[in-house]
Order: C-alpha cells, then sequence, then structure tokens
C-alpha cells in the first residue's frame, strides 16, 4: 500500500545518510551531568538513554537543550 511504500523509501533514504547522522555522538554523559553540577546516582543511566531517544528522534539538537530536560526531569521525580 502507499503508506508502506512511502515508510520504506524514507528508511531506505535514512540508511544512505552519514554514520553521523544514522548513529551520532552522544550529547551528553555522566560527567556532563557531573559538571553540571548534578550528583551521580541511579537516575543518570535513565536520564542518559532519555536524552539519547530523544536525540535520535530529532527533538534535542544540543547540550544545552539536553541539560535543560534533564533539570526538567530532576524537578519531577
Amino acid at each position: 500500500n502507499q503508506l508502506s511504500d512511502r515508510g520504506l523509501i524514507k528508511c531506505r533514504q535514512a540508511l544512505l545518510g552519514s554514520r553521523e547522522v544514522l548513529d551520532p555522538p552522544p550529547l551528553i554523559t555522566g560527567k556532563t551531568l557531573q559538571e553540571a553540577g548534578l550528583k551521580p546516582g541511579p537516575n543518570f543511566k535513565h536520564w542518559i538513554q532519555a536524552v539519547r531517544d530523544r536525540q535520535l528522534d530529532g527533538e534535542l539538537h544540543d547540550q544545552a537543550a539536553a541539560l535543560e530536560f534533564i533539570r526538567q526531569l530532576a524537578a519531577n521525580p
């Protein structure tokens, strides 16, 4: 069907992209969080993964936005 064809085309185009587009360096690390004044703990892994998911989905584009997102998560556990 037409919807499936568009999805297939989009996937093929994405796979033709560079590695930097498909798998960009993470916006943040545990070190980044510590440098931002956050105390290490069990939430670090969750926060880093949440940022990575949003980065790969195109919702977060830079470290400042990622840190703001994490501050929001930390404020609302």
